[in-house]
C-alpha cells in the first residue's frame, strides 16, 4: 500500500503532479456518465423486439472498472443475448457440436445488431452512429458523455485437459469487417478489483497515472504515446507484481514499474502477459485470434514515458 506521502506544502512538484493524476474523474463527468447509462437501458427497454427477446446490460471499459481519467470519461456497455452462444473449441481438441451434443443458433448475430440498432435509434435518432464494432451514441452538451454500446452474444469456450473438459464463459461479437472479438468484461472486473484490493487500491490509481501521463504526452508531442490504447496500459499495469506497488512515493512506484515493464518486455517474458480477465494472452493469439497488441508498441511507449518523468 502506498501511503499518502509528502503532504501539504513540502510535496515535491513531481510527486504533487502524480498524486493529483490518481484520482478519477470528477463527481460532475461520473454524474454524467451514470444519466447516459440510464438513458442507453431505458432505450432499450422500450423496444418491443428487446423486451420480448431475453438480454441481460453488462457494463465495460474504463469507467465501470474505475480507471477512468477525465478524457476517457465516456460509457461502455455490452448487450448480450443469453439465449445464444458462439462455441469454441480451439482448445478442445477432437471435440465438435455434435459430439458435445449441442445444438446450433437457429438465427444470426447481424439480426440482434439490427434490433439493438432499431432500439437505439427510435430514442437517439441522428445522435446514433454505427461503428465497426459498436453504436456510438453521442453527447448531449453538458447533459451526458459519449456511450459505446456493442451487441453480443454469449461465448463458451471449451477446453480439454486430461480428457477433463471445462467451459470459459464470456461474450463474443463480430465487427462489421468480419471479424469475431471474444472478451471478458466480468471477468476483467472482478480481476482487476482484486488486484486493487490486494495492492490497498494502489493498481488502479497508478493505471491512472500512466493513461494521464500518455495524454500529457500526446499533447506535447512527446515520443510514443500515439496509437498506444488505454486498455492496453491497464492490462500491462496488471501484470506488475503487486509488492512493486509498495512504495513510499508515487514517483517511486511509477519509476520500478515502469522500469519492470520494460525489462520484462526486452527479455522476452511479457509474452506470458495475460489480459485484466486472465483468459486471454495480452500478446498472443487466444481462441485461434490475434491480438490486438504489439509489446513493441508498449516497450516503445514506456522507454519515451521514463525519459519524460526524469525530465
Amino acid at each position: 500500500m502506498i501511503p499518502a506521502a509528502f503532504e501539504g506544502d513540502d510535496m515535491p512538484i513531481r510527486e504533487q503532479q502524480l498524486a493529483s493524476w490518481t484520482k478519477r474523474s470528477s463527481d460532475h463527468e461520473e454524474a454524467k456518465c451514470e444519466r447516459a447509462a440510464r438513458m442507453i437501458r431505458q432505450a432499450l427497454a422500450r423496444h418491443s423486439g428487446m423486451e420480448a427477446r431475453g438480454y441481460r446490460i453488462i457494463p465495460q471499459g474504463s469507467y465501470h472498472n474505475n480507471t477512468n481519467v477525465r478524457l476517457e470519461s465516456d460509457v461502455d456497455l455490452c448487450v448480450v443475448f443469453d439465449d445464444v452462444a458462439a462455441t469454441d473449441f480451439t482448445y478442445a481438441d477432437g471435440e465438435t457440436f455434435e459430439s458435445l451434443r449441442l445444438t446450433r443458433a437457429g438465427r444470426d448475430y447481424q439480426q440482434d445488431r439490427d434490433m439493438v440498432e432499431e432500439a437505439l435509434r427510435s430514442t437517439f435518432q441522428r445522435n446514433m452512429t454505427p461503428g465497426n464494432k459498436a453504436f456510438d451514441v453521442h453527447s448531449n452538451e453538458g447533459t451526458r458523455v459519449d456511450a459505446d454500446v456493442v451487441a453480443a452474444w454469449g461465448f463458451n469456450g471449451y477446453s480439454k485437459q486430461a480428457g477433463v473438459m471445462s467451459i470459459e464463459e464470456g461474450i463474443a461479437f463480430w465487427t462489421r469487417d468480419g471479424r469475431r472479438i471474444v472478451n471478458f468484461p466480468e471477468q476483467h472486473h472482478e480481476k482487476g478489483k482484486g488486484k486493487n484490493i490486494r495492492t490497498g487500491r494502489a493498481y488502479k490509481r497508478a493505471t491512472r497515472i500512466l493513461k494521464r501521463l500518455r495524454y500529457q504526452m500526446l499533447a506535447e508531442k512527446v515520443g510514443a504515446a500515439d496509437g498506444v490504447s488505454s486498455f492496453l496500459l491497464e492490462c500491462a499495469m496488471y501484470n506488475v507484481p503487486d509488492w512493486y506497488f509498495a512504495q513510499l512515493t508515487w514517483g517511486q512506484a511509477m519509476d520500478i514499474a515502469i522500469q519492470y515493464m520494460i525489462d520484462e518486455i526486452q527479455a522476452g517474458r511479457a509474452e506470458e502477459w495475460v489480459e485484466v480477465s486472465e483468459k486471454k494472452w495480452l500478446f498472443k493469439p487466444t481462441y485461434s485470434t490475434p491480438s490486438n497488441w504489439q509489446s513493441q508498441q508498449l516497450l516503445d511507449f514506456l522507454v519515451d514515458a521514463a525519459e519524460y518523468l526524469e525530465a
